[in-house]
Parts: C-alpha cells; sequence; structure tokens
C-alpha cells in the first residue's frame, strides 16, 4: 500500500502515477470510476503520510540522543553567548574540519551534528528538495496541496 518496503522516497514516485489511476477503469461501468477514484484519493493520502512519517523519522533521529537535541551538547544561555562571542573573534579556518576555531572544544556553529547523523541529514536535505520541486497531485476533484502536510511536521 505504501510502495516497496514504505521509504518515502519510493512513495514519492508512486505519487507520480497515482493521478492517473482513474483513467484507468471503464466507462462503460459507472460505478468502478467511482470507486478507482474514491480508492486512488484514499491511495494518495496514505502515500502522503507515510511521507511526512519518514520525514519525522529521519528528524527524530537528528533530534535524538546523540543527534541536535543531545543533553552534553546543550548549552546554557551564557555558555552560548560565550561561544559565539568567541568564535567571532576567531578567524574561521580555510579547510573543511568540523571543529577547531571553537572555544571548549566545542565544534563551529553550523557544525553540531554528530558524523553518524550526516546521513540521516543528507536523506532529509534530498527528500525535502523532491517535494518542494513537486506539483500538487490532483486525483478527480481532490487536490493535494504538500505545504499543508508540511505544518504538521513543523508544529
Amino acid at each position: 500500500m505504501f510502495g516497496p518496503e514504505g521509504r518515502p522516497q519510493h512513495c514519492c514516485a508512486w505519487l507520480g502515477v497515482a493521478s492517473s489511476f482513474p483513467e484507468c477503469a471503464s466507462p462503460i461501468v459507472p460505478e468502478e470510476v467511482t470507486k478507482i477514484g474514491r480508492d486512488a484519493v484514499l491511495y494518495v493520502e496514505s502515500l502522503i503520510k507515510s511521507i511526512i512519517g519518514g520525514l519525522e523519522g529521519l528528524i527524530n533521529i537528528l533530534d535524538s540522543e546523540g543527534g541536535f537535541g543531545a543533553l552534553e551538547a546543550q548549552l546554557l544561555p551564557e555558555q552560548a553567548a560565550f561561544y559565539l562571542n568567541d568564535t567571532s573573534r576567531v578567524s574561521i579556518p580555510t579547510s573543511k574540519s568540523t571543529k577547531g576555531g571553537g572555544a571548549v572544544g566545542f565544534p563551529l556553529p553550523g557544525h553540531e551534528s554528530y558524523p553518524e547523523n550526516n546521513t540521516a541529514m543528507q536523506r532529509l536535505t534530498n527528500l525535502f528538495s523532491v517535494l518542494k520541486d513537486k506539483e500538487p497531485i490532483c486525483v478527480l476533484n481532490h487536490v493535494f496541496f504538500y505545504s499543508r502536510f508540511f505544518k504538521f511536521i513543523m508544529v
């Protein structure tokens, strides 16, 4: 129902063809058009929910222990202010190092995530870029806009 393996990327591919499902119904059998149309609308809704679930999963990976929200990486407001002031005085190294130049052994701003989260961050970025470029999906008289579903993630 959610595409191969239920992965959000596969669900995006299935969304591309979901709008053509009602066209496959036989016009000779009128109730078939209605049934396939209703099933196509439910299918698109479930695909979008699966994509949103995948996005939430990637965000949770990044926000979990050892990620962006790790307790050991959180600073008190005074520490954060000192750290930002100190890093603004130090020239930022030109190499692609994720450490160095920062105060008290913390990475520079923008490089706070752990290396094991780079894959999750890349997948999240790729998925958002794919969804951003997608047109709204129209199935019969229903139009699905991704931006309406993104509101649930950003709450």
